[in-house]
């Protein structure tokens, strides 16, 4: 309950921080401050969400990572594949935001990046700039350029609780593979959709907008799958790990 607490009072402390600097400062303190209020929220959120409502999976995703070997080979290879694709996302997303197409002619290029001089300063720019800020950007020539935001990374690793915890509840539920073979199915499949939808429409966005700038229908397309399908099957994948955990309360007790 205290770890609760502080994680919730640091949340809001960190949220605080930023809002202030986003709306109020400007020019090299805008920077600082907003880059420390936006990793210092998202650090503190990760530790709420994992000590209150993502507290069951993370529990059960430590348990099977000491005990199973193919969970840490799970949890690996989730995270890697969806901050890559969501980071292809997210480059076409920032097309859409600041109006401008690149292609890459140079070599391999990485490093971190931040703008919080989002315009007009309203609260859908403050969701745009808490979200994206700072993101590491890799250049892949000639045409790709990955922008792995802060949002990503945390949907991520929260998805990967949730999918590594409700495989390990219905091992655990069951020894009979023929059982157990549909819903892991599910699971995965349920979770494997936040990934191939993006993947889809980065690789035709990509294709269409080298020479021009996404259409408004493009970029409400690209806000709802960068931000709601990933909270979406986060709810989904919750709402299943509580069913089967209530079904069979023994399985989570111990």
């Amino acid at each position: 309950m205290k770890l609760r607490k502080l994680a919730l009072a640091l949340t809001i402390a960190f949220f605080t921080l930023f809002h202030f600097c986003f709306y109020f400062a400007n020019g090299e303190t805008l920077f600082f401050l907003a880059t420390i209020g936006s990793v210092g929220f998202w650090f503190s959120f990760l530790l709420l969400s994992m000590v209150s409502f993502l507290r069951r999976a993370f529990a059960f995703s430590l348990n099977a990572l000491r005990s199973k070997g193919y969970a840490l080979a799970l949890l690996i290879g989730y995270f890697v594949i969806h901050v890559f694709v969501y980071g292809l996302l997210l480059e076409r997303l920032l097309v859409s935001i600041f109006g401008s197409v690149q292609t890459y002619s140079g070599g391999l290029e990485a490093y971190f990046s931040a703008n919080f001089n989002i315009t007009p300063k309203d609260v859908l720019s403050e969701i745009y700039a808490l979200t994206l800020n700072p993101s590491f950007v890799v250049f892949i020539p000639p045409l790709y350029g990955l922008a792995l935001g802060p949002f990503a990374f945390y949907s991520a690793l929260a998805i990967d609780f949730l999918v590594l915890s409700n495989i390990a509840v219905i091992l655990r539920s069951t020894k009979t593979y023929k059982v157990i073979a549909f819903p892991v199915i599910g699971v995965v499949g349920g979770a494997s959709c936040c990934l191939s939808v993006p993947e889809l429409i980065v690789t035709l966005s990509s294709i269409g907008s080298q020479l021009v700038l996404l259409t408004p229908l493009e970029t409400i397309v690209l806000n709802t799958l960068y931000y709601v399908l990933p909270i979406s099957v986060m709810v989904a994948l919750k709402l299943n790990l509580d069913t089967l955990v209530s079904v069979k309360p023994k399985v989570f007790t111990g």
